[in-house]
């Protein structure tokens, strides 16, 4: 197998190094708001299930192997493992149109838009959005990237829009959002939203200094038609930055199939090096590689506590999550962002001219 060339290790800002400001799962998706997600999420799950007699079969969305082995199945829907560059994903999968009216539809999405966000608002913006935000200047900063333009791809309600337009340093930013609620909290917001998807837009009136994209690519059918579209948008030698689940990462490692990351909705679960290698094959050099997540040990931890997850077979890890101090696992957790083995990926990328 080829091997990605990755990028010297070089100090890391804000989200990408976890601003030393550590935050839980309840912060950012609070617990008693989890019966109607589960309701919703259910809901979603039986639209799809309902209109699997429709679904495509794909080769690897990362690579175009056609070479892959069967990982496991979800809700009834099958994932696979690419043999070349080790992908997870689903397959057969909805085809492009029926995804676009599952998203449009989506109850899930909705209740996230109206119930999930809203509560978590304050955490978010302080403890990931602002620190996103810093991270990306200091990154256009260090590689001389312009910031006329930004194009945020899957800009959800428009949390990160709102935070780099306050920042007051980007000369214009631009939510593209194909989700109905979703535009209309952006334009409630006060952002410029483009309500379609991003593989629609052929070009700008001026190419973009700056795309970002955050927890979207996993969703898309194509995501090698994704990236191409980001690339497109760019002047040459902008930045694009992406995050999404690591399927190598340690909190879906040890939860398996139990893990909330493995869904209907993620149907494609890159490694640190197959999204590199994706993006490297679209035309872009890596300039940053990181798995800044703060979350893994405390997803565990709470599965542990609440009786979700037996350990008894590994006696480090059960010893680990059964302390009632908090600092080992905190530790832990750095240790995990620091060897790239956190379930949050993160990866910018110039396009090469």
């Amino acid at each position: 197998m080829q091997h990605v060339r990755v990028p010297e290790h070089t100090p890391l800002t804000g989200i990408a190094r976890g601003n030393n400001v550590g935050f839980s799962e309840n912060d950012i998706r609070p617990r008693h708001l989890d019966e109607g997600k589960l309701a919703a999420m259910r809901e979603d799950i039986d639209w799809l299930r309902a209109r699997k007699a429709s679904f495509i079969p794909v080769d690897c969305p990362a690579c175009g192997s056609t070479e892959h082995s069967p990982a496991f199945e979800k809700y009834s829907f099958s994932f696979a493992r690419c043999a070349s560059c080790r992908t997870v994903f689903m397959t057969p999968r909805a085809p492009e149109p029926l995804l676009g009216e599952f998203y449009a539809r989506s109850a899930l999405y909705e209740y996230w838009n109206e119930h999930i966000f809203p509560a978590s608002r304050d955490v978010r913006m302080e403890k990931i959005f602002r620190p996103r935000v810093a991270d990306i200047l200091e990154l256009c900063d260090r590689h001389g990237v312009g910031t006329g333009l930004l194009v945020d791809a899957g800009a959800a309600s428009g949390m990160f829009c709102e935070e780099a337009l306050k920042s007051g340093r980007f000369g214009r930013v631009v939510g593209v959002e194909p989700g109905r609620a979703q535009a209309a909290a952006c334009r409630e917001r006060g952002i410029e939203v483009m309500e379609l998807p991003l593989e629609k837009i052929s070009r700008l009136a001026k190419p973009a200094d700056i795309v970002t994209s955050f927890e979207t690519i996993e969703h898309v059918f194509a995501p090698r038609d994704f990236v191409r579209s980001c690339r497109n948008l760019l002047a040459p030698g902008g930045l694009l930055v992406l995050t999404c689940p690591n399927i190598e990462g340690f909190d879906i490692l040890t939860l398996g199939t139990d893990s909330d990351s493995l869904d209907a909705e993620h149907i494609n679960l890159f490694t640190p090096d197959s999204l590199c290698r994706m993006l490297e094959a679209e035309g872009f050099t890596i300039v940053r590689r990181a798995t800044p997540g703060e979350l893994d040990t405390d997803i565990v931890h709470a599965r542990v506590r609440d009786g979700k997850l037996d350990l008894s077979a590994q006696p480090f890890l059960q010893q680990l999550f059964q302390m009632e101090e908090n600092a080992p696992r905190r530790a832990f957790q750095e240790f995990l962002k620091t060897a790239g083995l956190s379930s949050h990926l993160h990866v910018a990328a110039r396009k090469l001219p």
